[in-house]
C-alpha cells in the first residue's frame, strides 16, 4: 500500500493506494482550531471515481 497526503475538498487528507496501482481510498480531515474535528473516509469505487484523485505516483 503507499499513502500520500493531499488536500480533499480544501481539507487535509490522505490518498492511499493498493500494491497494484489502485485507488483504495481517501481520508479527509476536517480541522477547527488546530483540532481534527471529524474525519471522512471514501472507499466506494465510484465515488472515488468521481472526485478527479490523482494517480498513483509511480503511473505515468
Amino acid at each position: 500500500m503507499t499513502a500520500r497526503p493531499a488536500l480533499i475538498n480544501g481539507e487535509p487528507g490522505v490518498v492511499a493506494w493498493g500494491a497494484n496501482g489502485k485507488l483504495l481510498g481517501v481520508m479527509a480531515c476536517t480541522v477547527v482550531d488546530g483540532r481534527i474535528v471529524e474525519i471522512l473516509s471514501v472507499s466506494d469505487r465510484e465515488r472515488l471515481a468521481s472526485m478527479g484523485l490523482p494517480a498513483h505516483p509511480g503511473q505515468a
